[in-house]
């Protein structure tokens, strides 16, 4: 059973997720065109808004591992290392097995360096 606190994380994760994946490619494409802010093409309209939906695909199947291993009752600093690790397998299962394995470890490499520089 799903509870408000995931609903809540989510819904934000997902909302900022997309909003930060259409500007960051549609400033992109700006900076790429001699800096003009100019009306962009049905290209890159599309092209903003899918990666806009890929950011937020990638919100939404964080949370849910975040959600069911935080059931599970695993530690906050597993937790958060196992949901980065599991997601990055998942969506890069697509690309085969291995290409998952390596992307999941290097994500995971990279999230827990970042806890330790930032101290989250």
């Amino acid at each position: 059973m799903l509870t408000k606190q995931f609903f809540k994380l989510a819904t934000e994760n997902i909302g900022n997720s997309f909003i930060f994946g259409t500007t960051t490619k549609f400033l992109s494409h700006a900076i790429k065109k001699d800096y003009s802010l100019r009306i962009p093409d049905d290209y890159d309209l599309r092209s903003c808004l899918r990666t806009g939906s890929t950011f937020a695909k990638h919100a939404l199947v964080y949370s849910l591992n975040v959600c069911v291993l935080e059931k599970i009752g695993l530690p906050s600093m597993m937790l958060h290392l196992s949901a980065t690790f599991l997601t990055a397998f998942q969506l890069a299962l697509r690309n085969g097995v291995s290409y998952a394995s390596r992307t999941a470890t290097i994500s995971s490499i990279t999230s827990f360096l970042k806890s330790i520089v930032f101290k989250k």
